[in-house]
């Protein structure tokens, strides 16, 4: 019999990645428990752009010249922001973030994430079947649109990188664009086609029909934000609580998004964590406007998604505290740049919201079992990727758990990097 307040594995983060941890642990036969103070799939994994986007596999570091950041970063409404009292901190991952634009570097980097997406979709099947959520995503591909010819060209050099890793990716001129997606403003100069790419139709309904298929398995969920991790004498762990009796568990996995960094730092681990966060402007649903799949923005940097309940706008990217209050006017402008390319879009009664993203320098999550402690192990930083990325990573993770050779090599994604 089992000690009570006291599990095998305890997830900590009911976001998709620790839902989808969680699931798969559940479903590999472990008793599990999961730790967070919100309810599952309420941050980031609710106002997501609902982009399963498996052809993306250049970091954003990759994406923006260096000659335009500084009149980027301090733009207040333009895609990417640095708030100033962030600056600080970003100084040191601004530094690594770059080096990973080294020649050397960044093959290695797009290696490793087309490792995860070119599993990445397939690997939500088991998933969808144990929480009964096919009917969310679907797979009809996403574009990325340009308006000029030379930010399509500049993308459309990047094709060959993508396609050596195995992924499809074709580039559309203006009339293809219009047979794909007759919505659209004409006059657009095409786009690249990601025809493998997919969709959820509801980001926040699959977190809940996760969360659904774990409570009917027997999970423990712990309404209760972890403040400290404490290896016990003679094996497993003391997870102690802000608002709830600690919780004994014989393995953790941290899945705390943007703030997994504090609890892994007081055990000496380096983890150079950003709050990069996001915004999204949901629509009422707009009948008089068909897009069939996501359609991303190559100048704007924002995804436009037809949703099960509306329309969705998400994007740009916000470097400031985890807590600091929204900036309204970033989720309201996604609406005016949303009709540079949609000009019949409604506004009325739009809703904004938002999110921090987990995001590391290198533009890798961190996926592993802890080198310093035992029975420990991590599954964060998925950055712009985690919906795309939360299945692959959950059976990594199984296999971690279970000691078995994940299905790829998860070196590339371990905390020691950063030693």
């Amino acid at each position: 019999m089992s000690e009570p307040n006291s599990v095998e594995v305890a997830v900590i983060g009911a976001g998709i990645v620790g839902l989808a941890c969680a699931l798969q642990l559940q479903m590999d036969g472990r008793r599990v428990a999961i730790v967070d103070p919100n309810e599952p799939a309420s941050g980031c994994s609710h106002g997501n752009a609902g982009y399963l986007a498996e052809g993306h596999v250049f970091p954003p570091a990759a994406l923006v010249p260096l000659s335009r950041l500084p009149k980027i970063l301090f733009d207040p409404l333009g895609p990417l922001v640095l708030r100033a009292a962030y600056l600080p901190r970003m100084i040191p991952w601004a530094l690594r973030a770059a080096a990973i634009l080294r020649p050397a570097a960044l093959p290695r980097v797009l290696d490793a994430i087309a490792a995860l997406n070119r599993l990445s979709i397939d690997s939500y099947d088991p998933l969808l079947d144990a929480a009964q959520a096919r009917d969310l995503m679907e797979r009809k591909g996403s574009l990325m649109v340009y308006r000029t010819p030379s930010s399509l060209d500049a993308a459309a050099a990047r094709m060959p990188a993508i396609r050596e890793r195995g992924l499809r990716v074709e580039r559309v001129d203006a009339a293809q664009l219009r047979e794909l997606e007759p919505a659209l403003l004409p006059g657009l100069a095409g786009a690249i086609h990601y025809p493998d790419s997919g969709r959820c139709l509801n980001p926040r309904g699959l977190g809940q029909r996760f969360a659904d298929a774990l409570a009917a398995g027997g999970a423990q969920f712990h309404r209760a934000t972890a403040t400290r991790l404490l290896p016990q004498d003679g094996g497993g762990w003391r997870i102690e609580t802000r608002e709830a009796p600690a919780l004994k568990a014989k393995k953790i996995v941290v899945s705390a998004g943007a703030i997994s960094d504090r609890l892994l730092r007081p055990l000496g681990y380096k983890v150079p964590l950003a709050a990069e966060r996001g915004y999204h402007l949901m629509l009422a649903p707009q009948p008089h406007i068909a897009l069939c799949r996501p359609v991303s923005t190559g100048e704007h940097f924002f995804t436009m998604t037809p949703m099960e309940h509306g329309f969705r706008l998400a994007g740009t990217a916000e470097f400031a505290d985890f807590d600091a209050p929204m900036d309204p006017r970033r989720a309201d402008l996604l609406l005016e740049l949303a009709k540079l390319y949609l000009p019949e879009l409604n506004g009325q009664g739009a809703t904004r919201w938002m999110g921090a993203r987990p995001s590391m320098p290198d533009g890798l999550p961190a996926i592993g079992q802890a080198h310093r402690h035992a029975d420990l192990y991590y599954c964060f930083g998925h950055q712009h990727l985690g919906l795309t990325q939360a299945a692959i990573s959950a059976r990594i993770m199984g296999h971690l758990v279970a000691g078995s050779p994940p299905p790829i090599d998860a070196r590339p994604y371990a905390l020691s990097r950063f030693d």
